[in-house]
C-alpha cells in the first residue's frame, strides 16, 4: 500500500481550532493510508509568537513542507476562519497539490 504525506493546515490561535486540530491529526495518523503528517503547530518558529522573525520563519517553514507534502488536509472553522489556512489551501493549490 502507497502511503501519503499530509500537510495539516488551520489555525491554532483559539481553543475551538486548537481543539479540532487535535482530532484531525489524530484520525490522520490512524489511517493507514497516511504515511508523515506536517503538523504547523508543532513546529513553531523561534523566536517571539507573531513577531516577524517568528512570522518569517513559520512561513518558510510552511512553504517547503506544503512543497513536500503529497496533500492538504485543511481545518477550517466557521467561526474563525484562519487566512494563513486559506493561504496555504490556495498555494497548495497553486502548485498542485
Amino acid at each position: 500500500m502507497t502511503t501519503k504525506n499530509v500537510y495539516s493546515a488551520g489555525g491554532f490561535f483559539n481553543d475551538s481550532q486548537n481543539e479540532l486540530l487535535t482530532k484531525v491529526g489524530e484520525k490522520l495518523k490512524q489511517n493507514p493510508t497516511v504515511g508523515e503528517v506536517y503538523l504547523p503547530e508543532k513546529h513553531q518558529a523561534v523566536g517571539e509568537f507573531g513577531s516577524l522573525e517568528w512570522k518569517v520563519q513559520t512561513y518558510n517553514a510552511d512553504i517547503v513542507a506544503i512543497q513536500n507534502s503529497d496533500v492538504v488536509v485543511a481545518a477550517i472553522t466557521d467561526d474563525s476562519p484562519d487566512s494563513g489556512t486559506i493561504w496555504e489551501i490556495g498555494y497548495a493549490i497553486g502548485i498542485g497539490k
